[in-house]
Formats: structure tokens, C-alpha cells, sequence
């Protein structure tokens, strides 16, 4: 799951511009639990924005997160099983 929250967030660095610090990168990635509502304001609170005046790179952010995992939550185990049952 770590390697997927770390390509997640290099991919909103990348495509949206949100850049975090290496410390708030590495605790995120390290975070054995997120939903998407938590992870997207996890990633404003890094950046020092509020999620709330920029609605347009919230939705964006959501939706990122759930492609990603395809749900609106994570958790370690869950996506340990998920990767074993997939071809």
C-alpha cells in the first residue's frame, strides 16, 4: 500500500501541483488507514490550503484516490488481499 500512496501522491504532485514536504510525503505514505475524504484533506493540510476554497482540486483529489484504490477507503490489509486476488 505504500508504494501505491507514494505513486498516488506523485501523481497529484505531477499533475495538479500539490508537492509535499518529504516528511508529510513519508508519514502519509506510512498510514496503514485512509478514506478519501481524510486523504484529500490530509494532502490540503500539508500544502497549508484549505480544501474548501478550492472545491474544483478537492473533487480531484477524491477521485484520484478512489481510482486508485477503487473504494472511498484503504486499509493495509485489505489492500494486501486485494493485490493477491488480482491476475
Amino acid at each position: 500500500m505504500k508504494e501505491a500512496l507514494d505513486f498516488l501522491l506523485y501523481d497529484i504532485c505531477v499533475e495538479l501541483g500539490f508537492c509535499l514536504p518529504p516528511q508529510d510525503h513519508a508519514r502519509i505514505c506510512a498510514t496503514e488507514f485512509w478514506d478519501a475524504d481524510a486523504f484529500t484533506e490530509e494532502v490540503f493540510r500539508a500544502e497549508g490550503m484549505n480544501p474548501d476554497e478550492h472545491l474544483k482540486w478537492k473533487r480531484q483529489i477524491h477521485k484520484r484516490f478512489t481510482d486508485m484504490f477503487g473504494s472511498q477507503s484503504v486499509d493495509l490489509e485489505s489492500f494486501q488481499l486485494r493485490q493477491q486476488c488480482e491476475p
